[in-house]
């Protein structure tokens, strides 16, 4: 089925990511999440935190093509599209790297100060 990526979606999408605690938020086009391929637009916030992981067990594609903003300064309004394989497992589906703060964590903060700080460095 043909699924329409609007400019108002997005606005719409950005603009919910904004109000929501995490600053972020994402709109699925998959049905289920047991889908052998889960299809979502993703809309990220400045300030928005995700902790460094990958998805395995069995090894598992993740491919994001931003459609407007930037994700490593988090500009406003950013918004991907994102597509991995499936079927997605919320409890167990992620491992995490140890060498990043938990999202919610104290240092969290920091450390993505930290990240954008090396980025302007470059």
């Amino acid at each position: 089925m043909l699924k329409i990526v609007s400019p108002k979606l997005l606005a719409e999408l950005s603009q919910k990511a904004n109000n929501s605690p995490r600053k972020r938020l994402n709109h699925n086009f998959h049905d289920d999440l047991a889908d052998p391929i889960n299809r979502m637009l993703n809309a990220f916030e400045p300030g928005t935190y995700i902790q460094p992981h990958k998805h395995e067990n069995p090894d598992k594609r993740e491919v994001f093509i931003v459609l407007r903003g930037s994700l490593v300064v988090l500009e406003t309004g950013s918004v991907v599209y994102e597509v991995k394989d499936g079927p997605y497992f919320p409890i167990s589906d992620k491992n995490f790297g140890s060498w990043a703060p938990k999202e919610g964590d104290a240092g969290c903060d920091e450390y993505l100060k930290n990240l954008i700080g090396q980025y302007y460095r470059r």
